[in-house]
């Protein structure tokens, strides 16, 4: 099944109600896992369902590592405390995380159900009052070693299910790109853009 969600500005109010309408389908009309992706995510044929699987396999959050849409800026994920080794994207391992950008994420059903019981029911907006919805994506203070921390709704749903008991991963698999001004791959997290400069045209008697 796919649907398009359009025409919120919230962010985390579009993304809590995409996966309350999946959990209010039946198992046997959308499935095991709800999956989102963001118009501005692209990646390589066969990492939708591989993050999918390993969501059913392990019964946890399991996200793609995408860079932020800027040079030098990151990743939108943050590794859990302790997690360590050496990774190589496309290969088919994963990373406990804190949290995982929710821009390409696959969340089984399991853990909604779990999560449901613990959020309150919200009305939908005027222009559709009957679709009721629950805030699973809304940012809340987290009390972190730092201090206190006012999370992306990416962090305060990913806090929430392992407060509920449940696992974060990161899959490097999938080879994604962000796009906006440019298409932003995941080694351009790392590095500063390439100094401007004229570009030489060396035409001859056949062109150049």
């Amino acid at each position: 099944m796919h649907r398009v969600k359009k025409g919120d500005a919230n962010i985390d109010r579009a993304r809590s109600k995409v996966v309350s309408w999946f959990l209010q389908e039946s198992r046997e009309t959308a499935g095991d896992v709800v999956m989102m992706v963001d118009a501005d995510n692209s990646w390589v044929p066969g990492d939708l369902s591989h993050i999918a699987k390993r969501a059913l396999e392990y019964n946890a959050v399991v996200g793609g590592i995408y860079p932020k849409r800027a040079f030098n800026q990151g990743v939108a994920m943050r590794l859990a405390e302790g997690a360590t080794g050496v990774y190589t994207i496309g290969q088919d391992a994963l990373i406990s995380a804190e949290f995982v950008g929710t821009g390409f994420i696959a969340i089984p059903r399991t853990i909604l159900e779990v999560l449901s019981k613990t959020l309150e029911v919200c009305i939908g907006t005027d222009s559709d009052p009957h679709s009721t919805y629950q805030p699973f994506f809304m940012p809340y203070v987290l009390r972190t070693k730092l201090g206190n921390e006012y999370p992306t709704d990416d962090q305060a749903f990913c806090a929430r299910v392992r407060e509920a008991g449940f696992d974060v991963f990161a899959s490097t698999y999938p080879r994604l790109f962000h796009n906006g001004y440019y298409s932003f791959k995941l080694t351009d997290s790392c590095i500063e853009p390439p100094p401007y400069r004229d570009l030489e045209i060396d035409v001859g008697n056949n062109g150049y």
